[in-house]
Formats: C-alpha cells, sequence, structure tokens
C-alpha cells in the first residue's frame, strides 16, 4: 500500500500535478467562462482591460507613465530654431539673427482662457520679442508718427512692421510668403494683447507682388523696404512701383546687403546665392542711390547697420554651421536681446566699415504747378 505524504495526502512517488494558476503573459485567462455560456460584452471588456494592464506592467515606463517611452522631441533654443541641425532661414534671405531673438515669444496663439491670463502671457511674449528686435532702419530719420499710413514691403516676420505700430501708425505689411505673413499678425496680436498699440493704430497683412502693388497712387506717407530688392531681378520696376505709391511729400527708406561684407559672401560660398530666391546681385550705393533717383526719388541720407552680423556670415560661408559659426550665433542672439553696452558700441564703431546692411533714406518731392499770368 502505498505511503501518502503527511501534508498533502497524496501518494508518495506521484508527480504533483500541473498548477493551474496562469503565468503573467496568460493573464488573459485570468478570468475563464464557465463551459457552455457565452461571454458578455461588459465582461470581454473586463477582459481586455486587464489584459492591457499585465501587458503594460511588464514593460518599462516612459516619461508619461503609460509604459511606452516618449518620443524625443527637440527643445525649442532661445533663438527660436529646433534641433541640432537647424539652419537660419535660407543662405540669402534676410539676416536671420535679426528676426530670431524674439520668434519663439511671438510664434502661436495665445493658449490662455480669461482676458486676464491673455493679457500677461501677451505681456510676456512681447516684453520678449521687443527685446529681440533688431531694426535696420532709423525710425526717426524716417520721422514715424501716430497716424500716418506706412507700408512694409517685403515685410518678413514683421520687425520693422512692430516699431511702426508701437508709433502708432497704420501699418500694411505685405509680402509673398503666406507662413511670413502669419507670424507678422500673431506678433502684432500679441503686441495687442500686452497693450503696446496706441488708440487708433492698426496693422494690416497682405500678400501681393512688389512688381505690381495693388494700392492706388499716393496711398502711403512713409514706405520701408529692407532687404528687398538684392532678391528681386526687375528691380527698377520694384523702385517705380515703390515710388507711385509713396504719397508727394512722402519719405522712404531702403536697405539692402554692403557691397563689401556681401562681395566677401559671394567669393567664399556659392551656395550664399546661387538658390531660388537667393541675391541676383551685389549693390554698390551710388548705383542703388542712382536708380532710386531715376525714379523720382531724393536721397536725403545713408547709413549702415549690424557690423557684428558680417562675420557670422563669412564664417556661415566658410566652414558652415560648424561649432565656431553656431557659437558665433549664439553671442548675436545674446547680443540681440540682452543689446549691452559694449557690443553696442563696438558695432556703431564698425558699422562705417563693415555694416552688413546700407540704408538710404528718401523723400518724394512734392510737384508745384506755376500759374500762368
Amino acid at each position: 500500500m502505498p505511503t501518502r505524504s503527511p501534508r498533502t495526502g497524496r501518494a508518495a512517488g506521484r508527480p504533483r500535478p500541473a498548477s493551474r494558476r496562469p503565468t503573467r503573459p496568460e493573464a488573459a485567462d485570468r478570468n475563464p467562462q464557465p463551459q457552455g455560456r457565452a461571454e458578455t460584452g461588459h465582461e470581454a471588456e473586463t477582459r481586455n482591460r486587464e489584459t492591457e494592464q499585465e501587458r503594460r506592467s511588464l514593460q518599462p515606463r516612459g516619461r508619461d507613465g503609460t509604459g511606452t517611452p516618449k518620443p524625443a522631441t527637440a527643445r525649442p533654443r532661445r533663438d527660436g530654431t529646433r534641433g541640432r541641425n537647424s539652419q537660419p532661414r535660407g543662405w540669402a534671405g534676410r539676416d536671420t539673427t535679426q528676426e530670431a531673438a524674439g520668434s519663439e515669444a511671438a510664434r502661436g496663439q495665445v493658449r490662455d482662457k480669461t482676458p486676464q491670463r491673455r493679457r500677461r502671457c501677451g505681456e510676456q511674449r512681447n516684453e520678449r520679442a521687443g527685446r529681440g528686435t533688431l531694426l535696420t532702419v532709423d525710425y526717426d530719420r524716417l520721422d514715424v508718427r501716430p497716424g500716418m499710413r506706412v507700408l512694409d514691403l517685403g515685410c518678413g516676420e514683421g520687425r520693422h512692421t512692430f516699431e511702426a505700430l508701437r508709433r502708432g501708425a497704420d501699418v500694411v505689411a505685405l509680402d509673398l510668403s503666406v507662413k511670413d505673413l502669419a507670424t507678422t499678425a500673431s506678433w502684432c496680436a500679441a503686441m495687442e494683447l500686452a497693450g503696446e498699440v496706441p488708440v487708433g493704430a492698426s496693422a494690416t497683412t497682405i500678400q501681393g507682388d512688389l512688381l505690381a502693388l495693388p494700392f492706388p497712387d499716393a496711398s502711403f506717407d512713409r514706405i520701408i523696404a529692407s532687404e528687398v530688392l538684392e532678391h528681386i531681378p526687375d528691380d527698377v520696376t520694384a523702385i517705380r512701383e515703390l515710388t507711385r505709391v509713396l504719397r508727394p511729400g512722402g519719405l522712404a527708406a531702403v536697405t539692402v546687403p554692403r557691397w563689401l561684407p556681401e562681395r566677401v559672401c559671394w567669393a567664399l560660398s556659392d551656395e550664399y546665392h546661387a538658390n531660388e530666391g537667393g541675391h541676383v546681385r551685389i549693390y554698390k550705393e551710388d548705383e542703388l542711390s542712382g536708380r532710386l533717383r531715376d525714379a523720382g526719388l531724393t536721397v536725403t541720407g545713408n547709413g549702415f547697420a549690424h557690423a557684428l552680423h558680417s562675420p557670422y556670415w563669412w564664417l556661415k560661408c566658410a566652414i558652415g554651421d560648424a561649432g565656431l559659426t553656431k557659437a558665433y550665433h549664439r553671442m548675436l542672439v545674446w547680443d540681440i536681446t540682452e543689446k549691452p553696452a559694449l557690443t553696442r558700441v563696438l558695432e556703431q564703431a564698425l558699422n562705417p566699415l563693415i555694416g552688413k546692411s546700407v540704408a538710404i533714406y528718401l523723400k518724394k518731392e512734392e510737384v508745384t504747378v506755376g500759374v500762368g499770368a
């Protein structure tokens, strides 16, 4: 007679029966249904939910706590770019360091629900945007005043539009790029939320072509065309259109890359200018002044700007986005946002020598009609 185990009561030497307890991967069968009865929808849903919980418990948890690791995303930098290999906007586009510093603060819509929180958010965004706006045009020389109608030709992301709006003007920002116009509109909305738009001032964005401006003659008191003409093959027509829509007695400012810094960039890299929408010519100041005079404008003065930006473009053309180029770019963004006295003085001293841009100030003379005796 076989002996029995005193602990289990089973016959000694008999194999232990296999356990019916499921392993963790078999958690789907934890609640088996009795034979002969169909599983209800609620029971199936409960079983699937328990299965999913068991599956997640076996996975390493990500940052979101769901068991699924979060995908890596590039954090926005202070200059508004993303990722390790982000480039400034185009080789031959505007000097992006002039617009980059405030872009993170300006992009996107204000998401706060209450008017008070929207206003606070707008103030923060606009404070950062204002600190990061670098102007090529001297608005005191252009004499922009409240109530004036101002046209910003080829506005880009709107850095010159904002200053005219702050001064109380009615601004029209025109560009071919829908994306840039949307950015300009969002910045202007942030300014309004922050209470920095004077009563009566306004800003309008319009998509249009500089060769056929959609405005009547003598429509504007002031016109700005900053870093635009070097992109246009038929610059004579563009200058003629600018002159047409400027009222008699009105003032204009036209800026282009200066000959020497631009010549160095062209010598160092074909990619700097040989691309769609790139620079098609290098202006000498007297050459551009002559074309503006031929269109009926009077040159009243000139100025130079952004000397510290010239070495950045020389580095970019010579060695690309190497570490030294990126470090210099970070310095420029810091300079734009913080405006330290040392770099301000240094740039003012270097502007006559290597200023990246030249600004020409103009007036459209009033026509006097003589009265016969």
